[in-house]
């Protein structure tokens, strides 16, 4: 029930957004050029990616750490993940496989989802 409730906030825009995607990846990019893994605070992790070989968007490669893009590609999540669910790759197995072009806003909330010491919800 609880996530239902964070899903209506969301919709109707009333959901403080915490964690932000964009300097998550300026500030956690590996010398290869991917991210590091997402870990969360009750264990969930998730990897999310944004470069020019990753179901981004803008696909390109970040060489200088400023790009701030809208959609990312999301990756073998420790469990099935909420909010993102449509943009799976194969949903018979959805801790194995990647989510094409998922905005980074479902994103940013699924992480703060996670991170629920952070997470600030305004009821309606």
């Amino acid at each position: 029930m609880k996530n239902v409730n964070f899903i209506q906030t969301l919709i109707i825009g009333s959901y403080i957004k915490m964690f932000n995607l964009n300097e998550y990846f300026r500030n956690n990019r590996l010398p290869h050029g991917l991210v590091k893994r997402i870990e969360c605070a009750d264990g969930f992790s998730i990897s999310v990616q944004g470069h020019g070989g990753a179901y981004c968007l803008p696909r390109i490669d970040d060489e200088w750490g400023d790009m701030e893009y809208s959609h990312v590609e999301c990756g073998f999540p420790s469990a099935e993940p909420e909010f993102i669910m449509d943009y799976v790759e194969d949903d018979n197995h959805p801790t194995d496989t990647v989510y094409g072009y998922v905005p980074v806003d479902l994103v940013e909330a699924l992480i703060d989802l996670h991170n629920n010491k952070r997470l600030v919800v305004l009821d309606q």
